[in-house]
């Protein structure tokens, strides 16, 4: 079980005996939302801070980063961070 939290973190729990297993820092705000591939390899997660970020599940580790815009239409806009 993977959660998101108010301060930018994501757990992983053992769902068998309710350990958490890693705290992960993930976003500069709170996590607003996050989804597991269905492969169940890849974490998606979205945060205040304005971005999308993109963790191998296995490994724990952040693979990519994508900021998020509004553009003057008020549409949100992603692309690689730091472009």
């Amino acid at each position: 079980l993977i959660s998101g939290s108010e301060n930018g973190t994501n757990k992983f729990w053992d769902i068998a005996n309710g350990s958490l297993q890693t705290t992960l820092s993930a976003h500069s705000g709170a996590i607003d939302s996050l989804a597991i591939s269905s492969d169940g390899k890849t974490l998606a997660t979205s945060g205040t801070d304005r971005t999308l970020k993109l963790w191998d599940i296995p490994s724990r580790q952040l693979t990519q980063t994508l900021d998020s815009n509004i553009d003057s239409q008020g549409k949100r806009i992603l692309g690689k961070a730091g472009y």
